[in-house]
């Protein structure tokens, strides 16, 4: 099973005149074996009529972690494009120090 919780949304104003929406999720799923949970992330952008998503599911089994990480990407206005590297670099962070 698979729960998306909505923790933060931004609108960004473009140097165009543009606006783009940015929502940000904590992906929780369910170990199929003993049911534990692990969670990810998912960031979606709505630019008009198109529609940008990516996601990193089973990041970790600390909830408190995957909140951080959200936070950090959030305050950064991560993008859908970006969000892999940034994450890949925010863990290296946390697990090399």
């Amino acid at each position: 099973m698979r729960v998306l919780d909505l923790t933060g949304s931004k609108i960004v104003e473009l140097d165009d005149g543009r606006s783009l929406g940015l929502e940000y999720y904590m992906i929780t799923t369910y170990r199929e074996a003993d049911g534990q949970p692990i969670y990810g992330v998912m960031v979606e952008k709505q630019d008009g009529e198109e529609m940008e998503v990516e996601s990193v599911e089973q990041l970790s089994y600390s909830r408190q972690e995957v909140s951080d990480l959200l936070e950090v990407i959030y305050n950064n206005t991560v993008t859908p494009m970006s969000l892999v590297e940034v994450l890949d670099e925010l863990m290296n962070e946390r697990i090399c120090g």
